[in-house]
């Protein structure tokens, strides 16, 4: 597991700066596996949330394809609704 959040550029050369609201994007994995359960090749990166400095976990699904945008932002507009509660 990479917690360093220094990452070596030649390991992960295609690495953004920023995925959308996102920076200090880190590779948690050394490498890339298939999923048994999403059956896609993922990865899964630790980054911090620009506007409130929050650190997430993402995952990457390699090689997915939307069928419909409209469809995936009526899921991500439900996500963002979504309150942890503990």
């Amino acid at each position: 597991m990479l917690l360093n959040s220094r990452v070596n550029s030649e390991l992960f050369p295609d690495l953004p700066q920023h995925i959308d609201a996102y920076t200090n994007i880190c590779p948690l994995e050394t490498q890339i596996n298939k999923s048994h359960c999403y059956g896609y090749v993922t990865s899964v990166y630790r980054a911090t949330n620009v506007k409130t400095g929050l650190v997430y976990c993402l995952r990457r699904i390699h090689g997915f394809r939307l069928s419909s945008t409209k469809t995936i932002i009526e899921i991500i507009d439900h996500w963002k609704k979504t309150r942890k509660k503990s």
